[in-house]
């Protein structure tokens, strides 16, 4: 399956900028790893909570087809 990692800000990252590419992505067959700067839980301008996969300097960009911010 190819990865792709979707990047959100720690704070007020705009709920449906992360929603609608992740939800399509996940459509298309892709593995989305969300990256953000925390592990901690993260919530969006509207609500919405996010806890990241994982720490944006643990991503090794040779095992993704894509990194999206």
């Amino acid at each position: 399956m190819k990865k792709v990692a979707l990047v959100i800000a720690e704070k007020q990252f705009r709920d449906e900028e992360y929603e609608v590419p992740r939800d399509m992505l996940q459509a298309a067959g892709f593995e989305v790893l969300t990256v953000s700067t925390s592990k901690n839980v993260v919530t969006g301008k509207l609500g919405l909570k996010v806890t990241p996969d994982t720490l944006i300097t643990e991503v090794v960009p040779e095992e993704l087809h894509a990194l999206i911010f």
